[in-house]
């Protein structure tokens, strides 16, 4: 199946998989070390930018919408429903300008977000 929007598709993608990076996460949002940007698989998105692009980036679309825009399927859509309400539940816990220290507080509410995102990153990366 053809999606109208594939470049959302692939931002979609990214922060899933940032998401779900514990090393990123250490490196990174906790740390501030940063990679090289020449490495081919360098991303680097932000706490804040990651978790905006489930709750801000998709309001465009209505219920229901998603699927032939920018999934492909209903397994992509309750992946990325049960994803977006894990980041609600957290955002609820820490806040709305909560950081990276207080979602690692958060304990087993940010460990949902990883796992939800690690999979919703799998549906997303089948070939279309």
């Amino acid at each position: 199946m053809s999606i109208r929007y594939p470049e959302i598709r692939e931002r979609i993608k990214v922060a899933a998989r940032v998401l779900a990076d514990e090393e990123l996460h250490d490196r990174v949002w906790v740390r501030g070390q940063r990679a090289s940007a020449t490495d081919p698989s360098f991303v680097e998105q932000g706490f804040d930018d990651t978790l905006l692009v489930f709750i801000d980036e998709l309001d465009m679309f209505g219920p229901g919408d998603l699927i032939g825009n920018v999934l492909t399927d209903e397994r992509e859509e309750i992946a990325l429903e049960a994803l977006q309400d894990s980041i609600r539940a957290l955002t609820i816990e820490i806040g709305t300008h909560g950081t990276i220290s207080d979602a690692l507080a958060a304990g087993d509410i940010l460990s949902k977000c990883k796992n939800e995102a690690a999979e919703l990153e799998r549906l997303l990366s089948r070939d279309v």
